[in-house]
């Protein structure tokens, strides 16, 4: 102790003088104040074992932690579980207002997660936008589902910084020990796993893991992998399916779709191949494969004499975020000798509004290649139209929810009519998608629906059989 009072670290060592019968006379204390020592080892834990940017433990310490876990309920019994916490679409909030709003977030983010949780459950983060909680001493599993469902009720609160407010949601993946694994590594593995589950269903929610999941999780594994190599391997193809008049009945348009038959003869439905393309990146050189295919089968068919329609080319939100698309599509219709008016862009609203209200040059240089702009899934994703003012929309896909159900559905007939009328007064054509009997096609005549898709005409067709719908050249 100081003179202070302060109560301070010494290394102290103690000798004994004796005697020349060896009996003790004094003892003489050596010390030193090692304040600085101690000061240091905590600054070296702190680097090896603690996160700077939110105080919390880092991936290492969170590791150990579940390893403490595990061998305490090995010893009493018990059970505790894993929760894996990563938000969504934390990367568009980096990108629009730069990293120190990010990292701002990330520090407000683990503050509601700790005020979300008991004092003995422990929080930390993995590491990016990633955070990991363990909740021990659990008396039933249903509890896990309180919590989860407190941490998604915290995290949708708008959160104010700088004058903004953001809106941050997060995906939560639960795994439980015993029940779901043994181990550290397992039950990280099914909190993972359970996690992108819980994104695929919408994010902004949370799942349990469970054995489904995990067959489901090698699957997208193997699928992952064979994708990389698909094309060279020649397993990927393009189907083409028919666009037409819905007045006149004239063939005026078609779509690319890609289609997947793997080595062993098996085809791997899109529904299932392109999320995994999306999520691992892949859809980034499977696009480009796409558009030169597009663009090489359009200048073939010209050659032989035919004069094919646009053709719509679905580009991913991706695409545009992780590469120079446009710069990609101009440099294709270049190589082969052709217009922009060649394809029709197509994008799904949701990715529009993505990009629009603050367009990158990116989003900019694929809008400004002259190509008609379609929006796909029109109606189901977003309410705002600001979008229509100021980007140029040439055509609105009726999404295949609104087309279904037409003929029966009390709400549906006026949802298009309305979507028609809109378009017509802005001068943007109309598409109906997933027509499948002549009286849905019928009442999509009347509302004044310009343009029908779907099996009444033809299902997506192979190159060979689409060549009967081309019209030839005039010589």
């Amino acid at each position: 102790k100081r003179k202070s009072g302060e109560i301070f670290p010494e290394r102290l060592s103690i000798a004994r003088i004796s005697n020349e019968n060896g009996e003790p006379i004094h003892y003489i204390e050596i010390f030193s104040d090692i304040t600085s020592e101690f000061a240091s080892k905590e600054k070296i834990h702190q680097l090896a074992y603690i996160d700077a940017l939110t105080g919390l433990p880092n991936r290492q310490m969170m590791l150990d932690r579940i390893q403490n876990e595990i061998d305490r309920c090995g010893r009493i019994g018990g059970q505790f579980a894993l929760l894996f916490v990563d938000l969504d679409l934390f990367k568009n909030i980096n990108d629009r207002y730069g990293h120190p709003m990010g990292d701002e977030i990330l520090h407000l983010v683990a503050n509601r997660l700790r005020e979300s949780v008991r004092k003995c459950d422990i929080v930390g983060r993995l590491g990016g936008d990633e955070f990991l909680l363990i909740i021990p001493d659990l008396g039933h599993s249903d509890f896990v589902a309180v919590v989860a469902e407190k941490i998604v009720a915290q995290l949708a609160q708008p959160f104010l910084t700088k004058n903004t407010e953001l809106v941050v949601s997060g995906s939560i993946g639960i795994s439980i020990f015993p029940d779901d694994a043994a181990d550290v590594t397992e039950l990280m593995k099914h909190a993972d796993v359970a996690m992108y589950e819980a994104k695929k269903r919408g994010r902004n929610g949370y799942q349990y893991f469970s054995p489904e999941l995990h067959s489901h999780a090698l699957r997208r594994i193997a699928l992952n992998s064979a994708l990389r190599g698909a094309a060279l391997r020649n397993e990927l193809r393009i189907v083409w399916q028919p666009q037409v008049d819905l007045l006149t009945g004239k063939f005026v348009g078609m779509e690319a779709l890609m289609r997947w038959t793997s080595a062993d003869g098996s085809a791997i439905s899109p529904v299932e191949f392109i999320p995994i393309a999306e999520e691992s990146g892949l859809i980034v050189s499977l696009g480009d494969w796409v558009i030169a295919t597009v663009c090489k089968q359009i200048k073939t068919w010209r050659d032989q004499g035919f004069r094919p329609p646009p053709v719509a080319i679905n580009i991913s939100g991706i695409q545009i975020e992780r590469s120079a698309v446009g710069s990609t599509i101009r440099s294709y219709l270049d190589l082969f000798g052709l217009n922009a008016d060649a394809i029709t862009i197509e994008i799904t609203e949701s990715v529009l509004m993505r990009f629009s209200g603050d367009a990158g040059d990116e989003f900019q240089d694929l809008l400004s290649l002259g190509s008609n702009i379609a929006i796909d899934d029109f109606g189901t994703g977003y309410s705002s139209l600001a979008y229509l003012k100021h980007i140029a929309v040439a055509k609105l896909k009726i999404d295949i929810a609104f087309v279904r159900e037409i003929v029966t559905g009390p709400r549906d007939r006026p949802i298009v009519g309305a979507i028609t009328s809109m378009a017509g007064q802005l001068g943007i054509m109309t598409i109906a998608e997933g027509v499948e009997t002549e009286a849905q096609a019928q009442i999509l005549r009347a509302l004044g629906v310009n343009i029908g898709q779907g099996y009444l005409w033809s299902p997506p067709i192979e190159t060979a059989d689409i060549q009967s719908w081309l019209p030839k050249s005039p010589i």
